[in-house]
């Protein structure tokens, strides 16, 4: 009976054994498995702080490019209608100057038809005309270069709109910079003819 005794008792120190060992097996195990969970967890903890601080900086960086898109388009803006009352004052300018040559001419007519009359009268008209001609063809010059600037400045002015839809804020505003350049001197040539 004694045999038995130790065999039962050596049986259930051996059953303690193994459960001891299986209760530190599992104990080890997930230590392991939550420590890499946890590592995990801090790695994708840290990712979503730094896309977030990203998403904010990018957010920022947004409403500065929006501000700046409207800066440019009431700037643009501004010059277009700045480009279109100059073209209109060339216009006006234009047709006065058209006016004052058709007014010319008729004048050149009468003269003519008082030149059979008296040769005193024929070396007057002649110093007249001269003069007049000599200013007509200053005023059609300047009003020719202040219509091919015009022109310049608006297909300038259109191509900037298209330029303006990107991006480039650089670009939009060198643009716009040469389409004032371009309405300034329409404006030098009409003071030019205005003189």
């Amino acid at each position: 009976m004694s045999f038995m005794q130790r065999d039962i008792d050596f049986k259930l120190i051996l059953l303690i054994l193994i459960v001891i060992i299986a209760i530190v097996g599992l104990t080890l195990f997930y230590q392991s498995s939550a420590g890499n969970i946890i590592r995990k967890y801090n790695k994708v903890s840290e990712k979503l702080e730094a896309t977030a601080e990203n998403l904010t900086i990018t957010t920022g960086k947004l409403g500065v490019c929006d501000a700046k898109v409207s800066n440019l388009t009431l700037e643009l803006n501004g010059a277009i209608n700045y480009q279109l009352s100059a073209q209109n004052e060339f216009n006006s300018l234009y047709t006065e100057t058209e006016s004052s040559l058709e007014e010319t001419q008729s004048s050149l007519d009468s003269t003519l038809e008082k030149l059979d009359d008296t040769t005193q009268d024929l070396e007057e008209t002649e110093t007249n005309l001269e003069s007049c001609q000599s200013t007509l063809e200053s005023n059609k010059n300047a009003v020719n270069s202040a219509n091919s600037n015009a022109k310049s400045a608006q297909s300038k002015l259109d191509s900037c709109i298209s330029t303006c839809t990107g991006s480039d804020t650089t670009a939009c505003t060198n643009c716009i910079n040469d389409g004032i350049s371009y309405v300034n001197q329409v404006l030098n040539y009409l003071d030019e003819v205005e003189g």
